[in-house]
């Protein structure tokens, strides 16, 4: 399938931009969030970081709930979701704008019968969840001849489409000025960045660490950190809008979107940390500086006081 070779193929290119740190007597650590989708895509990854980075011990994935789904394990976010009456309600009018609705009987009654469309309570979320499925086939090429085009037109997968990102946003992004409560959360996941990148630096082995979780996890981690068009909020009189906000869950957690940190340590000691958003450098938050003479390298010190 295109997403298993698109993995193997993220594998095999860190080992090959990487080879001076995956080398011989280091080995790398792959985990996931334990759930079936998140495991394969680990696995597809692992065979191609074998391959790419031979000289590397790569070890078995393991399963570490607790931080890959941290949203279904942070206490404080699961209040902040049940309690959140303003995101709900921002999304709730994406859901019954008049585009949306529309969007959403076309697409049902290409399965359903009108008279059975008109019985739901919540039409937008049952289109939805069609559009879910005609959003993943592409990444099943090769293993699926399904074609979801027949039930999903593409004007109504952009309207669709806007009420995802507005889900998303607002519950899992930037989401309104002023807060960090869909965000913070992703702590936990900054934190084992350090921890592994200090467990390296004082001898250790593992000089590799990969994560694999989904965009719940993706979505709020590269808010935390300042990714580029993961950090723009809005306000409850200005609300989310593709117009004039770059936030996008197709562009910061595309199938196979990914975080990297490459760490290095010159000749004077310092560490210096370069920042992949799918496999592209890129800047962090603005209030982190880059090093100096650089433009989109940060020591490690800047980056433990800007983000942390």
């Amino acid at each position: 399938p295109v997403g298993e070779a698109e993995l193997r193929g993220i594998g095999a290119r860190v080992g090959l931009r990487l080879p001076g740190l995956l080398g011989p007597g280091t080995r790398a650590e792959i985990w996931s969030s334990g759930v079936q989708r998140a495991s394969d895509s680990a696995e597809a990854f692992r065979s191609g970081l074998a391959a790419g980075a031979p000289s590397t011990t790569v070890g078995e994935v393991e399963a570490d709930p607790r931080l890959l789904r941290f949203d279904k394990t942070d206490p404080e976010y699961a209040r902040f979701i049940a309690d959140d009456v303003a995101a709900t309600q921002a999304v709730r009018r994406v859901a019954e704008s008049a585009p949306v609705q529309a969007a959403s009987r076309h697409v049902l009654e290409r399965v359903f019968t009108p008279a059975y469309v008109s019985t739901l309570d919540d039409p937008a979320a049952a289109a939805l969840s069609l559009w879910n499925l005609y959003a993943i086939v592409p990444g099943m090429g090769g293993a699926t001849s399904a074609d979801f085009s027949a039930f999903v037109s593409h004007s109504d997968a952009v309207a669709l489409g806007t009420l995802h990102d507005a889900d998303y946003f607002y519950r899992r992004g930037p989401s309104f000025s002023g807060q960090d409560d869909t965000y913070r959360a992703a702590r936990v996941l900054l934190d084992d960045f350090f921890a592994a990148v200090h467990r390296r630096l004082k001898g250790g082995a593992t000089a590799g660490v990969f994560r694999f979780a989904h965009a719940e996890q993706l979505i709020p981690f590269s808010a935390l950190v300042g990714l580029p068009g993961s950090t723009q909020q809005v306000t409850p009189g200005r609300p989310y809008s593709a117009a004039d906000n770059p936030w996008r869950g197709g562009l910061v957690s595309p199938l196979g979107g990914n975080v990297q940190w490459d760490v290095f340590r010159d000749d004077r000691g310092r560490v210096l940390v370069r920042v992949l958003q799918n496999e592209r450098q890129v800047p962090v938050a603005e209030r982190c500086r880059p090093a100096p003479g650089t433009r989109l390298y940060y020591r490690l010190t800047e980056l433990r006081r800007c983000l942390r």
